[in-house]
């Protein structure tokens, strides 16, 4: 008996997966509906969104407000979308946004749309390997914001200790 069923194909590769593994085959969660998002998500994503509301501030001072402020949320909300589409595509069992793609919207500033958008759709919050990388990308924002405003001391600092043990 075949314990995998046909996918598609790509370029006459046949793709497959294992129905057990599928999304329709999980049981539903406790209660039938998924948790929402509770006070602790909206302390942390309120924490997590000072130092870089801060510093976007500071740099809108020097240029246009409107392009500073509509960056990082056009990225965030451009963010959500793509994580919804891959939860839709998930369950469907479809052909998937790849994670790079995510981490790479995350890193181009809408880590807090994925932020939400874990929260919200419970996507990608169990994959270890997943939130690793995600938490390592809103750490390197969290200290670009800290250092712009500290006018990149911490970062000259790192540089001058690398340049001096090189040589």
């Amino acid at each position: 008996m075949e314990t995998t069923r046909a996918h598609g194909t790509l370029a006459g590769i046949t793709m497959s997966r294992d129905p057990a593994h599928s999304p329709a085959s999980r049981p539903p969660a406790p209660g039938g509906s998924k948790p929402r998002p509770g006070t602790g998500t909206f302390v942390l994503f309120s924490l997590l969104l000072v130092a870089p509301v801060f510093a976007l501030s500071r740099l809108a001072m020097k240029i246009a407000w409107e392009w500073v402020a509509a960056a990082p949320v056009a990225l965030s909300a451009l963010t959500f979308l793509v994580y919804r589409i891959d939860k839709h595509r998930a369950e469907a069992d479809g052909w998937r946004v790849p994670e790079s793609t995510l981490h790479g919207l995350e890193l181009l500033g809408g880590w807090p749309g994925a932020f939400l958008a874990q929260r919200i759709l419970r996507h990608k919050v169990s994959k270890v390997s997943y939130q690793i990388m995600f938490w390592l990308i809103v750490a390197a924002h969290q200290y670009a914001a800290i250092d712009s405003t500290l006018g990149w001391r911490c970062t000259r600092l790192a540089l001058s200790w690398v340049k001096a043990r090189l040589g």
